[in-house]
């Protein structure tokens, strides 16, 4: 259908204009119209089968825009006016669109030409037109682009199926999981799915027939069957060491069944390896069964204490030490004593894992004071004890640490009451009696617990210290006042007689106890004073100086004043002896380098932070015997991340105080009581342990004499 033709604006203004001008034509007259422009109907594109979608949308969307061009009105530029304006106006030229080609010059446009993509024209474009032609016109696959279920989803759907593809499928991918994140697989997380792993395992009382020939298990089905099941064992055996999934399998029926089967199988052939996964199972499941509700389970694990298959014996010993963990009808007694002693036997091997699962054994053994008296009525009861007590220090590592210890021992008090400087007197001649006499006891004396001095001598060295200045008007204390005062001046001194045993009969001594004189004067106001020990010799007797100082300064300047004075100008230097206590620095022949000699001596000065004495040096009431070298050796045992006992050590001490407190070994333990407290000495972790089990010890020994 094609629209009527529109003249320009252009020609309709012409035609007013000539309207208006004219007269008025009659209505029966006749006029000619334009023709109206040639319009292109729409021609599809000349399109081979073989070419791409992509290029199908580009060559329509060509072909719309020239359709729309073409179909839109023709406008035509308004001619230029004649310059004279006596004739009719002119017909305007016309001008084809800009989709008809420039060499075009007809009335008619008609169709129009386009290219055509050949091999020839454009070899490239062909040949990649060509290359994804195919994979756009490939039909999708069923499912494309749709996710899928999750792994875990599949693998669960996989086993509920029950199609023998798709459960080895699930169970090869549960056997990586368990092993690699044994943590993902939650019983909560996944439902259904140890239910399944329990009906594939459950498949093994198919194989009891076979259990007693190795050929038939031999055979393709059975060994296809086979590792079904040992690969559901392998994950349920990954998934029961974690808790919760062991409280989940021992609340299932078919899950018990199917283990009690596994551990009474054979311990040969192919079903060896499955029985040792049972085994596991049941260790991580036995501490959330009863056993009374459990009793096959539990004579299965009985029978395995017979077992010379490692593996099943310590499973075995595990299994049943955690069964019979809240059991109160003492079913361990129904055990043979022979397997009891088997397993006493075990713990001559060192074997640590095979030792840890014996002695726990032992242990819950032994917490019934009937097995204990089964126990120590047997004949090797000694040796186990012997054994136990052996394990106190079972792969214990020696610690030697070395001491250099001072002997010293204690000198006899000093004869002589020091001398008081000076300043010292004066100082308490400020004070009047009885506060003088108790100010020159502690300036000259100290407390000692073991020393005593007579009263007498007190007495005369007080009258010898103040005498003089009576005339002075400073009067002394009465004797029997002076001694009472001495309990003032120290509080734990206290005047005593003492009979004398010499002759003649009832001849006593009158002694003050608990005092002592001091080595260096402490002056009223609490400094202590630093003797001079440079040797003198008087008269032929060798002696100390008498002189006292306040400060380590004014000691040393002493020195070098009164016993190191220089030599006179113009006379030679003497050789110079260092004469302080007992030292023998430079010997006899002394040296005659003064320098020397002096920095010597410094070293003898006191230093007042280390109590008047030197960093290291024993007191003045001590004399030093040299150093004596002491080693002392350790050992300790296995200890956890927090110090404390763990391992064997600990579990053989815990066995051997169940025994001293079921009170049926006192003689044996007594025999062993010295070894024990050895360890206790050498194992400071196990220590506390070994002490309870001594108390113990003691305390049933108590009872018994008690008793008697």
């Amino acid at each position: 259908m094609t629209r009527p033709a529109r003249d320009s604006p252009a020609t309709e203004a012409k035609a007013e204009d000539q309207q208006s001008s004219s007269p008025p034509a009659p209505t029966n007259t006749r006029s000619l119209r334009q023709a109206p422009p040639q319009r292109q109907f729409y021609q599809p594109p000349a399109q081979t089968p073989r070419a791409s979608s992509k290029m199908s949308v580009t060559s329509t969307t060509t072909q719309a825009q020239l359709q729309q061009q073409q179909q839109q009105p023709q406008i035509q530029s308004p001619a230029p006016q004649a310059s004279s304006g006596a004739g009719p106006a002119a017909q305007p030229a016309w001008t084809p669109p800009n989709s008809v080609p420039l060499h075009y010059s007809g009335s008619s446009l008609g169709p129009v030409p386009m290219p055509v993509m050949t091999p020839g024209n454009n070899p490239q474009a062909y040949l990649s037109q060509r290359q994804m032609a195919p994979a756009q016109h490939r039909p999708p696959k069923c499912g494309t682009g749709h996710p899928g279920p999750a792994p875990m989803t599949r693998i669960v759907m996989g086993l509920k199926s029950g199609i023998p593809e798709e459960v080895e499928y699930a169970l090869s991918k549960l056997v990586r999981i368990s092993f690699e994140a044994e943590d993902s697989l939650n019983a909560d997380d996944h439902p259904g799915m140890v239910e399944s792993l329990v009906h594939e395992l459950s498949a093994l009382s198919t194989l009891s027939q076979y259990k007693d020939s190795d050929d038939m298990m031999e055979t393709p089905a059975n060994r296809q069957k086979l590792d079904r099941i040992l690969e559901a064992a392998l994950v349920l055996r990954n998934m029961s060491i974690q808790g919760e999934n062991a409280r989940h399998m021992a609340t299932l029926q078919d899950c018990k069944k199917a283990l009690v089967q596994g551990i009474t199988l054979p311990s040969r052939g192919g079903l060896t390896e499955l029985k040792h996964y049972c085994l596991d199972i049941v260790e991580s499941l036995s501490s959330w069964l009863v056993l009374g509700d459990n009793l096959a389970m539990y004579n299965g694990l009985k029978d395995g204490l017979s077992s010379d298959d490692r593996g099943v014996l310590i499973a075995s010993l595990r299994g049943i030490t955690r069964l019979v963990h809240r059991d109160e009808a003492n079913r361990l007694k129904e055990i043979d004593l022979r397997v009891i002693e088997r397993v006493q036997d075990v713990l001559l091997l060192e074997d640590e894992e095979l030792l840890l699962a014996s002695l726990d054994f032992l242990y819950q053994y032994t917490t019934v004071d009937e097995n204990v008296s089964r126990l120590m009525a047997t004949p090797g009861a000694l040796d186990f004890l012997k054994q136990l007590r052996r394990l106190l220090l079972h792969q214990a590592q020696e610690y030697y640490s070395e001491y250099h210890l001072r002997a010293r021992r204690k000198e006899p008090p000093p004869a002589q009451i020091p001398h008081l400087p000076p300043e010292i007197v004066s100082e308490l001649l400020s004070f009047s009696e009885p506060e003088r006499a108790t100010k020159w006891m502690r300036c000259c004396f100290e407390e000692d617990p073991d020393a005593d001095i007579t009263q007498i001598a007190l007495w005369q060295a007080y009258q010898a210290r103040f005498t003089e200045f009576v005339p002075q008007g400073r009067p002394l204390l009465a004797a029997a006042d002076f001694i009472k005062n001495v309990s003032v001046a120290f509080v734990n001194a206290s005047a005593m007689v003492i009979p004398l045993p010499l002759p003649p009969p009832g001849n006593q001594k009158f002694i003050i106890k608990g005092i002592k004189p001091r080595h260096t004067p402490l002056s009223p106001k609490g400094v202590e004073y630093f003797a001079c020990k440079w040797s003198l010799n008087h008269s032929g007797q060798m002696g100390r100086c008498p002189a006292q100082l306040a400060t380590p300064n004014d000691l040393f300047a002493h020195i070098l004043d009164i016993h190191l004075k220089p030599p006179p100008e113009g006379t030679p230097a003497q050789p110079l002896v260092c004469q302080w206590a007992e030292c023998f620095r430079f010997g006899p022949a002394g040296d005659s380098d003064r320098r020397k000699v002096i920095a010597h001596v410094r070293t003898h000065m006191p230093d007042r932070k280390f109590g008047g004495g030197k960093r290291g040096v024993a007191s003045p009431d001590e004399c030093d015997l040299g150093f004596n070298k002491v080693v002392i050796r350790t050992q300790r045992t296995a200890v956890d991340e927090r110090g404390d006992a763990a391992g064997v050590a600990l579990t053989a001490a815990l066995v051997l105080r169940n025994i001293a407190r079921a009170g049926h070994a006192g003689e044996e333990l007594r025999g062993l009581e010295k070894e024990i407290h050895e360890v206790a000495a050498l194992n400071a972790p196990l220590s506390p342990y070994i002490y309870d089990l001594l108390m113990i010890k003691y305390e049933e020994g108590d009872r018994r004499a008690a008793e008697a």
